[in-house]
């Protein structure tokens, strides 16, 4: 979990997502004793991680949805990824980061999580069902599954990222955490892609913040996620559906 150059307090997100051994657990749990400000705000992160977590009856994604962006990643092999280009009905979802007392990097993972836990809601229950009869059966906790490295690539020395798998009630999270990137000018945003057979697919668009840090939680309603690799680009918008810009992070 501890890392070269980092301070007590950068180990905070590390902590949360269940990284490190049990002495470097430790060693952060003592610092939590002495550090108010991390004490706090552990506390209200779990608050809003656990609030992803209360969502009401899931809906079905419609099969036609499933099987033009979902099957070339998650689903049956069998089915080939095409098109290549994602499909104009599948929005890329921006997360904006934001400000307060708080560290920049936590403050944007604890208001993504609250806006994931509506976007999850809406994303799972879809258009209102005839009957008008809301279920009321809430979904379990998510599980870390395994969280990712993203490198800086042409020598942005001081970038970096960690995108991380989470798994619950047969569906699947990945959040994408970015610090240290350079600011973004007028309509640009980053964007992320997950590769899959050469083909990458769009998962999302963010900002960041004055120093550069920001973070994206994006759904997928598939049990069994499988990718080859993770990379972030500089676009000159959020509207793209295939990289027009550099590559500044990657898993490889």
């Amino acid at each position: 979990m501890q890392e070269n150059g980092q301070t007590p307090c950068e180990q905070l997100i590390p902590y949360l997502m269940g990284e490190g051994n049990q002495e470097e657990r430790q060693v952060f749990e003592r610092h939590l004793s002495v550090c108010p400000s991390c004490a706090q705000e552990l506390s209200e992160l779990k608050e809003t991680w656990t609030a992803i977590g209360l969502q009401d009856d899931e809906q079905d994604v419609p099969a036609d949805l499933k099987e033009e962006v979902m099957l070339g990643i998650f689903g049956d092999s069998s089915v080939s990824p095409e098109p290549r280009e994602a499909p104009s009905r599948f929005v890329p979802v921006q997360v904006p980061v934001r400000r307060s007392g708080m560290r920049p990097l936590y403050s944007a993972l604890a208001g993504a999580a609250a806006a994931a836990a509506v976007l999850l809601a809406l994303y799972a229950l879809g258009p209102a069902k005839e009957s008008g009869k809301p279920a009321a059966r809430i979904a379990g906790p998510a599980e870390i599954v395994k969280s990712y490295t993203l490198k800086p690539v042409d020598g942005l020395h001081n970038a970096g990222g960690r995108a991380t798998v989470m798994k619950r009630d047969g569906g699947n999270e990945i959040v994408v955490e970015l610090q240290g990137m350079p600011p973004t000018q007028g309509d640009q945003a980053y964007q992320v892609w997950l590769l899959k057979n050469g083909v990458r697919y769009n998962c999302g668009t963010l900002v960041t913040d004055e120093k550069g840090s920001g973070i994206l939680t994006y759904p997928v309603k598939q049990e069994n996620l499988s990718f080859d690799g993770i990379g972030v680009t500089l676009e000159p918008d959020a509207g793209g559906t295939q990289p027009r810009g550099r590559k500044v992070l990657g898993t490889g």
